[in-house]
């Protein structure tokens, strides 16, 4: 495959959160505190392109640009293969797949997973890396094997991960070994904030720095939408780039509340004024916003720490109209930022899965 090179940002330092309660600038202090670094990439499962995983979660404190190194998913049973889009880094990087064979950059009969890490041991960039307001996009390319059209169903899970511990209970935090990973179950507290926290979306507007078409369970590409977006790589092979959106809000108030809006410490993720559209699965049109307040009814667990001390039927009441949510933005905000602590404390590496499939049903 073609040597295509990309190169972007993971993020950078957030605002400081709301300074109407003492609590949330103890938490915004804290995370500014926190020191941890490390990026992990893989490919996970034939079916699987892992695009990216970030990490060393505790407020971040390394500039990182992620590289992939020309890796694909294929399997002679899927009509089409994946390609990460390359970009450059000084980052080292290491190819390990979870079998007797290493080094391994593509699935194949007898390699059914790829794992890509990435560490950074140069020095630190106090202002830059990882954190509660850190944003970025996953770029691959689709590459049809057929030349009828398709559509592709693609699926994100995120994992959370923790450094085992020692003979002292002390993680051990060792950057060149991954042998010392345990993964933190899904149903525990800080696995759960990551996958509310860490959301996706299949749109942004650079212009206005708002998102929409959130990717929830899974997102649809359908290639005779986008043929105006078809490429053609050296080799002659037709092939669909694909970006992905994500952020880690640093403040609740960046779901709920406009541009302009007094109690607005970060910039605003969406606006009253972006147009609906119908999510996919669904029949009904909805707002971008209205779409997120939703997933946070439905899911708040993944939201927010426990301490919100809040019934869903409450939490509905807070959630059900612009002064209704400007009157209870500080709990809400203590709730959410509280949640980010406590990935802070208990998370070292996060992992995000592109899963995909022709498979619609």
């Amino acid at each position: 495959m073609n040597d295509i090179k990309k190169k972007f940002p993971i993020g950078e330092l957030p605002q400081s959160a709301s300074s109407s309660s003492p609590k949330v600038d103890e938490l915004a202090e804290k995370k500014k505190n926190q020191k941890k670094s490390l990026i992990k990439m893989g490919a996970m499962g034939i079916l699987t392109l892992i695009l990216l995983i970030f990490s060393s979660l505790s407020w971040f404190t390394m500039n990182k640009e992620v590289s992939t190194s020309n890796m694909a998913v294929s399997t002679a049973a899927l009509p089409f293969e994946l390609s990460a889009i390359n970009n450059e880094t000084d980052f080292d990087h290491y190819l390990e797949a979870e079998s007797a064979h290493t080094d391994v950059d593509q699935t194949s009969a007898e390699v059914d997973t790829i794992k890509w890490f990435m560490n950074d041991l140069t020095a630190t960039d106090e202002n830059k890396g990882l954190h509660p307001g850190s944003h970025g996009t996953f770029s691959f390319n689709l590459y049809p094997k057929q030349s009828e059209n398709m559509t592709v169903k693609f699926s994100i899970e995120t994992s959370a991960y923790q450094y085992d511990t020692d003979e002292y209970g002390e993680r051990i935090k060792d950057a060149d070994n991954y042998d010392t990973i345990v993964q933190i179950a899904a149903n525990q507290p800080a696995a759960k904030y990551v996958s509310g926290h860490i959301i996706f979306f299949e749109s942004y507007d650079s212009t206005t720095g708002y998102y929409s078409k959130r990717i929830g369970n899974y997102f649809l590409y359908d290639t005779s939408a986008h043929s105006a977006d078809a490429q053609t790589d050296e080799s002659g092979k037709t092939y669909y780039p694909i970006t992905i959106h994500w952020i880690w809000a640093n403040t609740f108030g960046q779901y709920v509340l406009d541009k302009g809006d007094v109690d607005l410490r970060d910039a605003a993720l969406f606006s009253t004024s972006q147009a609906t559209y119908t999510p996919v699965g669904s029949n009904t049109a909805i707002t971008p916003r209205n779409e997120m307040i939703q997933y946070i009814k439905t899911d708040s667990g993944s939201y927010f720490f426990d301490s919100l001390n809040t019934s869903s039927a409450s939490l509905d009441t807070m959630l059900s109209s612009p002064a209704n949510i400007k009157s209870y933005i500080i709990p809400l905000s203590n709730g959410y930022n509280n949640a980010d602590q406590v990935i802070g404390e208990n998370v070292d590496l996060i992992m995000c899965e592109l899963l995909a499939t022709t498979n619609l049903e």
